[in-house]
């Protein structure tokens, strides 16, 4: 029985320490009106506070209107000392973030944007040194376009929070330059022994190089490759379908299908047929949010 209970304690305490760990660091309420009929000077007064209701994204959204939301950090979030707000958003979405109390209606200043995967990134914003750390901050939200449909805030070290994206940014540049090295390298010998494989393999590592940048955000905001950023989901998702594609024409030559396994040959065409098929879908249905 003491050995059920030990198993119990201890089972239970990571899921405590996920709670804690979870814990917000700011209540997130929304003005259940449009942002037009709100100034800043208003809104920062706390002119409006009594207003502010439960924040529900999809509901905030479906109104096709720009709104304001109150962050009122909470008590038992205890913020690093170098911290800044950060929002976890679609790259589609504009905020602007602003103080309140003693600073009411200043804007917070814009850090840096940080690239995340599937078209999201985070903003972070200044806070301003000797603001009270209960001072709720009120951010003004616009939508141009369409994206990943994410909002999400938080608190976090600067520091930190920089050098993650710089190990991150640094990992993917590298996987990025060894595929198109490999691809680069399959062009050249092409030009010296011809033969179709190293067509199929130069496409192939070119388009896992293209997913990999767009997936993980990076290539959005590199020169040349940052002109996909208005197709949204389709600049990762096309890419991983051709690659499939390519994938299946590769294996056909690395193996000589057509002349020892020839039914092989033809059910590998008609794959690479479908993944084309598939990229095709997923232009026509649209960018995914």
């Amino acid at each position: 029985m003491r050995f059920v209970l030990l198993l119990l304690c201890l089972a239970g305490q990571p899921i405590a320490a996920s709670a804690a760990v979870d814990q917000p660091a700011f209540e997130v309420t929304v003005l259940p009106f449009s942002a037009a009929d709100a100034t800043v000077e208003q809104v920062a007064r706390g002119d409006f506070d009594s207003e502010f209701r439960p924040f529900d994204y999809k509901a905030a959204r479906a109104t096709g209107d720009p709104f304001w939301l109150r962050l009122q950090p909470t008590a038992t979030k205890d913020a690093p000392d170098d911290a800044v707000l950060s929002v976890r958003k679609g790259r589609h979405l504009d905020l602007r973030a602003f103080d309140s109390k003693d600073r009411a209606g200043q804007r917070l200043q814009p850090v840096v944007s940080i690239p995340e995967y599937r078209g999201e990134e985070t903003a972070l914003f200044m806070l301003p040194e000797g603001r009270a750390a209960t001072d709720p901050i009120y951010v003004r939200v616009d939508a141009e376009g369409t994206g990943a449909e994410r909002l999400e805030f938080g608190q976090e070290s600067l520091a930190a929070t920089l050098s993650q994206a710089r190990a991150k940014a640094r990992t993917v540049s590298l996987a990025f330059g060894a595929l198109i090295a490999m691809s680069v390298t399959a062009l050249l010998i092409f030009f010296v022994i011809q033969g179709r494989i190293f067509v199929w393999y130069a496409t192939l590592f070119s388009l896992q190089g293209l997913y990999i940048v767009y997936i993980s955000g990076q290539g959005f905001d590199w020169p040349i490759l940052g002109a996909a950023a208005a197709f949204g989901s389709h600049a990762w998702n096309i890419p991983a379908a051709l690659s499939g594609a390519a994938a299946c024409l590769f294996v056909r030559e690395i193996t000589d299908m057509q002349r020892y396994f020839p039914r092989h040959y033809v059910a590998f065409g008609w794959l690479a047929v479908m993944f084309v098929v598939l990229a095709i879908s997923n232009v026509l249905r649209g960018p995914a949010t």
